[in-house]
Parts: structure tokens; sequence; C-alpha cells
């Protein structure tokens, strides 16, 4: 049988219970309070029923101060609505973990955080309460930031410095390449293949044993080397690389690492093929006379010169003079880079070239290139120099020239939005301008250079067509023209125009393709907005009619109808006295005159003669009154004195203008009183309707679909006014509307 428990063992078990349970309620307020994460709690309603240490070094808050306050002291305005959302997700049972946020302190700083909220359960699993653990994350934030910055310093720098870097691991053949460098050899974010062949087949197939022979050498001595290289890009168009690196060997002398630089060199290789150019044609200058020699001997000052000299500067200019007679004819901004270079003069580097320009007798400016080689002594002193002038004023002129004309064509093309095409048939390869770019949502220099490149940015509807399109001109060679969308990297869709020549060589088959593309969503847009303002009209053309149509069989057709019942009872019952038949006559009257009303009523919202009998501010006086009085409303009307002769499609716009700012007012701005006013001053009238009701946004009414204000600002375009609407929520409306006399009009001066 069980052993009974007696009473005095199951009090004495209880109070060891409670005990643990208060020896664990103690080690809990003390994690509670030593944490350095904030631990919160609140009730249902958002109260906060608990307030650890850590909550009020972090929120500046005591325990006194924040207990029984709202959760919502911490949290900033904008992040209500969230803070209700996240609220909702706690109360159907959900835990949120890590969520990063901004609270506030008590003295209104601002501080990142990350919460864990965790709903708290009775024992019957009703929830209760929420429990929140805030950790202060403001420094991990700014480490965050400062290493993006960091990196996008370094970034930025190895992209201003065109230096890409690689790392290859020896061992397990793995070689790292970055963004730069990729791109240095012509290939997009993660498209090098990742291997040290693939990087040897990058290379000039006439400089591959070269380098191949460099980096065995580095593999074998661990010495750093450096050389310089051409690529072949997939465009076909060859670039100049100059490259660095160093070997790093493990504990058993075996390479293990290669880490290295590139730098793309191939604009210093134009400039030096460029200077061979140049010099080739200063031989042929001194071939054609356009050069002449020099020799100075710097101890004495003189400069002797040959008969060429005479050619370049003038019939009067003599061969021989001082040095400080030539310096002299230099103009004085070029000056000092000429004495600068000869002062750069050293045994270690005897040779300067300078470019200078010299005034000569008659005033006119000569560009000279100087290339002088300096003879030193044996102490190192500069005793003479030598060398060639060449006249290079056409070809400076030339350049710049060119450079004018460049920039012509680029403010032409920029300004008419226009961007040019150059697509080699044989190799491919597609040559786009800058504004070509541009015009696809592209930067400079990113356009991948294909047929089919181009093809991929066209929007998928309109893809297919432009295949045939190209297939056709390609096939017949006849200029095409088409218009198709573009879809730019931001999502953002473009209408591009465009026209195509296809050019074909001796045999009769296609070499290039030529084309200029023209970015015409402007125009595509306006002709959106013209098809839905159509639209819009024939739609408000057709509410009308309805409207009308009502009112005419609903009203006056019911109306008539009794009216003809009450004649042929009259007619059918002669029995009844005169006075009798007079009554029932007036009876009649009354109701025929309370039909002209209405019609009348309804002909004057289609055309008010009002402005052809009184003026336009005669009818503006008399729609206030008959609209306040049909509405119950109160309208203040107030005008300056205007010319009598307002143009009639003015007087007409204004009108409908106030008729639609009217409606729209006793519509949606909750008041009965209104204010409108004429004014004008010397060349224009203004129209201004104003209430101090509930007010709305301006410019998403202006976005919406609905036709009335568009309709009149529309009105106000065609003649030539304009139209501003000043409102806010709760601060009421003003329509201001400005539209400028025409010139029959502006003879008449207003009188405020």
């Amino acid at each position: 049988m069980p052993k009974r428990v007696t009473q005095k063992q199951l009090d004495r078990r209880t109070a060891k219970a409670s005990e643990s349970r208060a020896q664990l309620c103690g080690l809990l307020a003390a994690i509670v309070e030593s944490s350095e994460d904030a631990i919160v709690s609140k009730n249902l309603n958002g109260i906060i029923t608990s307030w650890n240490t850590a909550a009020q070094h972090i929120f500046g808050y005591t325990e006194v101060e924040a207990v029984g306050k709202p959760i919502t002291i911490l949290i900033p305005p904008e992040l209500h609505d969230t803070e209700d959302k996240i609220l909702e997700k706690l109360k159907a049972g959900e835990r949120i973990e890590h969520y990063e946020t901004i609270r506030v302190t008590k003295t209104g700083k601002r501080v990142d955080v990350s919460l864990t909220i965790s709903p708290i359960k009775d024992s019957s699993g009703k929830i209760t309460g929420f429990s929140k653990i805030a950790r202060d994350i403001t420094k991990q934030k700014l480490a965050e930031g400062a290493l993006r910055a960091s990196e996008e310093k370094l970034r930025v720098a190895y992209q201003a410095a065109n230096i890409g870097t690689f790392e290859w691991n020896i061992q397990t053949g793995v070689n790292t390449w970055t963004p730069e460098l990729e791109a240095m050899y012509g290939l997009p974010p993660g498209g090098f293949g990742g291997t040290q062949t693939d990087f040897e087949n990058l290379v000039h197939p006439e400089d591959r044993p070269r380098v191949v022979e460099l980096i065995e050498g580095a593999l074998t001595t661990g010495q750093s080397t450096r050389g310089e290289w051409r690529v072949l890009w997939p465009d076909g168009s060859i670039h100049w690389i100059a490259g660095r690196w160093q070997v790093f060997m493990d504990a058993s002398g075996e390479p293990s690492r290669m880490v290295g630089v590139n730098g793309d060199v191939t604009e210093r290789k134009l400039a030096e093929e460029a200077l061979r150019e140049n010099e080739q044609r200063l031989r042929l200058a001194a071939q054609a006379g356009r050069m002449y020699s020099f020799e100075w001997d710097v101890r004495t000052g003189a400069v002797v010169r040959s008969p060429e000299y005479v050619t370049v500067l003038g019939a009067t200019e003599q061969l021989r003079s001082t040095h400080r007679q030539f310096v002299d004819k230099i103009h004085p901004d070029d000056r000092s880079r000429f004495t600068a270079t000869i002062s750069a003069l050293t045994p270690d580097n005897p040779t300067g070239i300078v470019t200078f320009r010299v005034v000569n007798p008659n005033g006119g400016l000569v560009w000279l290139r100087s290339s002088g080689h300096g003879i030193f002594d044996n102490q190192g002193r500069l005793r003479r120099v030598i060398g060639m002038v060449a006249d290079v004023t056409d070809l400076k002129l030339a350049e710049e020239k060119l450079r004018a004309s460049e920039e012509r064509l680029r403010l032409a093309q920029w300004a008419a939005r226009i961007g040019t095409f150059d697509l080699n048939m044989r190799t491919g390869v597609n040559v786009w301008t800058p504004e070509t770019e541009a015009m696809y949502g592209l930067p400079p220099g990113t356009f991948g250079g294909t047929l089919a490149a181009f093809e991929n940015l066209i929007h998928p509807d309109d893809r297919e067509r432009m295949i045939d399109l190209t297939r056709d001109m390609v096939r017949t060679g006849q200029p095409v023209e088409g218009e198709w969308r573009v879809v730019w990297p931001d999502g953002s869709v473009r209408w591009i125009a465009g026209r195509g020549q296809v050019l074909m060589d001796e045999y009769g088959e296609p070499s290039r393709m030529l084309g200029v593309n023209l970015d015409i969503t402007e125009r595509k847009r306006a002709e959106e907005t013209l098809a839905g303002m159509t639209r819009k009209l024939i739609e408000s053309q057709e509410k009308d009619r309805a409207r009308i149509g009502r009112d005419l069989h609903d009203d006056i057709n019911q109306r008539l109808a009794l009216l003809a019942v009450k004649i042929d009872q009259m007619r059918h019952n002669p029995r009844v006295s005169v006075a009798q038949f007079r009554s029932r006559l007036g009876e009649v009257r009354d109701r025929i005159s309370e039909v002209a009303s209405e019609v009348q009523s309804i002909s004057h919202q289609l055309h008010s003669p009002q402005l052809e009998i009184l003026g336009i501010v005669g009818a503006i006086r008399s729609l206030c009154k008959e609209y306040a009085a049909g509405q119950k409303v109160t309208i203040d009307f107030t005008h300056d004195d205007v010319p009598e002769n307002v143009a009639p499609d003015i007087s007409l716009c204004l009108f409908r203008v106030l008729q639609e700012a009217l409606h729209n007012a006793v519509k949606h701005s909750n008041v009965r009183h209104y204010e409108v006013r004429l004014g004008c001053s010397e060349n224009a009238l203004h129209l201004t309707v104003s209430d101090r009701g509930t007010g709305f946004d301006a410019e998403a009414a202006m976005r919406s679909e609905g036709l009335g204000l568009v309709s009149m600002r529309e009105r106000v375009r065609l003649v030539d006014g304009t139209i501003a609407i000043e409102s806010s929520l709760m601060g009421g409306t003003a329509i201001n509307v400005r539209v400028p006399f025409t010139s029959e009009t502006r003879a008449e001066r207003c009188v405020s």
C-alpha cells in the first residue's frame, strides 16, 4: 500500500514550494534589474506596468514617471499607425522578434532600438499583457553607417583612380576580382569566371605568353612584379592594363596567395600614341618649312635660330637675339610655364617640351611647340639648350574648332533630346552617344554595345514588333521609322521615336546601321491626357443629356400631362360656375408658369443669356443671387469697376468657372457662406471664390479622375489664363483665376 502523507508533511512541502517560487521570482527580478536591455511590460491598453533600471538609462524616465503612462510616450508620432498594427499581431498571439525601429527619450532624443515583444498569458492561456525587451542599437547603427561610408569611399576611390584588385588562392585555384576590375576587362559585375585560366584568356593573344612568363617568374621568386598588356573586350575593342602583384609563400615556402592591383592605362597609351603622331606631324611640318631649330648659350644668353624662324614669326624677325628678348615675346599667360619647363631640366631629365603662344610683329598670336635638350657641365650646371620649335597654330585652331563643334552638337542633341547610334553589322558593335544612353535611363558608358542589348531595353509588348522592323530594314535596305516604349532601370516607362538606315557595302551586303532616337514621352503623355480629357468630356455630356432627359421626362413631361388632364376635365365639365372656372384657369396658369420657370432654369444651365444682356458683372451678380436662393446659402459678391467690353470667351470662361466653383463649394465645404470677388489689374481680370470650410488636398484632387477641377483648368488655359487653388484640410479653400485682357479690352483701364 502507498504510504499515507500527513497534513504536516503537505504543509511543509507547500512552504518549501512557496519558498522556491519566491527565490525564483527574486532571481528573475535580479536578472531583469541587472539586464543592459530595457525590459518593459504593458497591459492590453498599452499602459506601462513594469520598468527596469536599463529602461530608465535608455529612455530617461524613472520607474515612477513611466509606470501608469501609455507606451506611446516612447513612440514618435509618425510611427503610431505602425505600432497599432504590431499591437493587433500581439493580441492575436504572435511574437515580434528583433524588430528595429525608433524610440523617443524623455528629452526628445531619438534612439535606434531592437525590440522583442511577447504576449503575457495567464494560467488559462488568456493574453493579459505584453513583455517588451528593447536593446539600444544606436552605436551599432552608427558603426554600420560608418562601415558603409568607408566602403563607399574606397569604392569611389577605386572608381576615381580606375583601379581594380584581385586575390588568387593558388592552392584552391580561386581568383577573386572586384567589380571595378571586372569592368576594366569589359565584364559585367560577376561576369569573371574566377580562375587564372579565365584571366589569361582575356589577355590579347600577342601579349599572353609574356604575361604568363611574368606570373611564373613571380611564383618562382616571390618578388613583386609589374607589367603592361592589352585585353580584348567582348565588344572587340582593345584596352591597355598595367598590373602589379605580390606572391605570398606558406610555411613550407610554397606559393599560397597572389594579391595585386590593375589599372586601366588606355588613356595614357593613347596619349603616347598621340604624342608619336604629333612628332610625326612635327617632322612633316619641318619638311614643309613650318619648323626651325635653335641653340641657346645659357652663359651669354645668346640665341641663334635657323632661317625658318623668319617664316614662322614674320619677315622682320632677326635670327639672332637674346633669351630675354624672346621670353618677352611670349604671351604673359604662358610665360611662367615656359620658364618652369627650362627650370625642370636636369642631367637626369635633360629634355623638355612646352607649348606656348608668341606675339608676332603684327600683334597676332602664333602657337609654338618647343622641344629642347639641355647640355650640362661636370658640376651639373646647364650650359646649352638645343632643339626644335614647330608652328602648331593650325593644329590648335583645328582642335579648338573641333571642340566647339562637338560641344555645339552635344548641346543641340541635349536640347532636342536626340541621341544617335552606329551599329557595325559585321562586328555587332553598337555605339551609342551619351544622349542615347540617357534616353534609355543608362549612365554614360553603361550600354551593352550590341543589338541584343538594345532589344532587351525595349518594353516586352513592343519588342517583337521592333525586331521585325529591324529585320525589314536589313532585308530591304530602306529607311524605317517607329515608336516604342522602353523600361528604365527604375521601372518607369518612356516613349522613343526612332529612324534608322542600313548602309550596304560594295557587294550589296549590309555593313552599318545608322540612326537617331528621340524621346517623345512628353508628347505621348500629352496625347494620353488629351484622350482622357476627351473621354471625360464625352462622359460629362452624356451625363448632362441623361440628367436633362430625366428632368424633362420625369418632371416637366409629367407636369404637362397633369395640366392636359386638368384642362380636359374643365372642358368636359360645363356645369361649373364662371368663378370656379376662373379659379381653375388661374391654377392652370400658375402650373404653366412653374413649368416655364423650370424650363428656363434648365436652359440657363446650358446657356445663360445674362452674359449677353447684363455683361460679366451683372451676370455674376445674378448667378450669385439665384444660386444663393436656390441652395439656401449666403454669397457675398464684390467687384471693382471692370471694362464693359470684356471678350465673350473670357466672360463665358469666368462664368462657367464660377458655376463649377460654387457647385463644388456647396457640395464639399460644409459651410453656408461664400465670397466671390471680381477684380482687375491693368492687364488682367481676377476672379476669386473662397470659403472657410473643410478644405481638401488640392494636388491630389487635380490628379484625380474628377472632371470639375480639370474642366476649370482647361477652360482657363484656353483663354491663356492661370488658375491657382489654395486649400488645406480644415483651412478653407480659395480658387484664384487670372485671365489677361484681349487686345481690344486692354484699351479700357480698370479703376480700383
